[in-house]
């Protein structure tokens, strides 16, 4: 017997873009998003105190681009993360973490080893400050497509590697652009796993539950199968912080993007 589906609020979830100003946006200053503009022209720009897409479409040489300066703006307006998304590479998509962070589903997924493959156990999302967990029979395609239906996109610490392609074996093709925060740190130089990077900027987590369960889902999920509820309370701990945190980890990365790349 599986319990009902309900999302419990997250508090913790601090520093919301919510209401940030729209003059450091950063979304808003990115012009790799138009034709002939790559990033060391994009930097020259800035440095000479062209900003944002205002600024841009007022320099007579770069009339040519107010069509794709107004679509920009129109897409934004409609917050249409897929749009942005398909005109930046991967770790390009730190820029789209300020305008749609709390649009976004925040999602981790444990696995078991089932043979060749990995199976889904767990999967924890975080959505308007609601933390959700789909496990056993919940884990269904339609619960997951509840989960994150109408979200602006997907962020998930290195969910190139199985997060997403469990999330596409599920509901296909049709998901939300993703920003894989991993991408990002691997941007900054940052190569330590999530827990390390977590633990370098402050953000807090039981470590007790790391040491039991970090690396022994497949344990844990197969002694709750047989009847151990102490075992899925940890995974599903486990699970829950490592969803959770993605989201102050977001934020500080992207302020670390902002720094690298003088963007204030």
């Amino acid at each position: 017997m599986y319990p009902e589906i309900k999302p419990v609020p997250i508090w913790q979830c601090k520093n919301s873009y919510a209401g940030a100003t729209r003059s450091n946006a950063v979304i808003e200053r990115t012009f790799i998003i138009f034709p002939g503009i790559g990033s060391r022209k994009e930097r020259n720009l800035w440095s000479k105190g062209i900003l944002d897409w205002d600024d841009l479409s007022a320099v007579s040489r770069y009339c040519r681009l107010l069509p794709f300066i107004e679509e920009a703006k129109r897409r934004l307006s409609s917050s249409d993360a897929s749009y942005f998304s398909s005109l930046l590479r991967n770790a390009e998509r730190w820029r789209l973490l300020e305008d749609f962070m709390d649009l976004a589903a925040f999602i981790d997924i444990e696995v078991e080893n089932d043979g060749n493959r990995l199976k889904p156990v767990v999967a924890g999302i975080l959505r308007n400050r609601l933390f959700t967990q789909l496990y056993g029979e919940n884990l269904s395609r339609r619960e997951m497509r509840r989960a994150i239906d109408g979200a602006a996109m997907i962020v998930t610490f290195n969910g190139s590697a199985h997060d997403l392609r469990i999330i596409r074996d599920m509901l296909g093709n049709d998901i939300p652009p993703s920003v894989d925060l991993r991408a990002i740190a691997m941007k900054l130089g940052v190569r330590e796993g999530l827990k390390q990077i977590e633990y370098q900027r402050g953000i807090k987590r039981k470590w007790d539950v790391v040491l039991s369960a970090m690396g022994h889902t497949s344990h844990l999920w197969h002694l709750y199968r047989k009847g151990n509820r102490r075992a899925l309370d940890l995974l599903l701990e486990y699970n829950r912080e490592d969803t959770i945190n993605m989201y102050p980890l977001a934020v500080q990365l992207n302020e670390e993007m902002k720094r690298r790349y003088a963007v204030e």
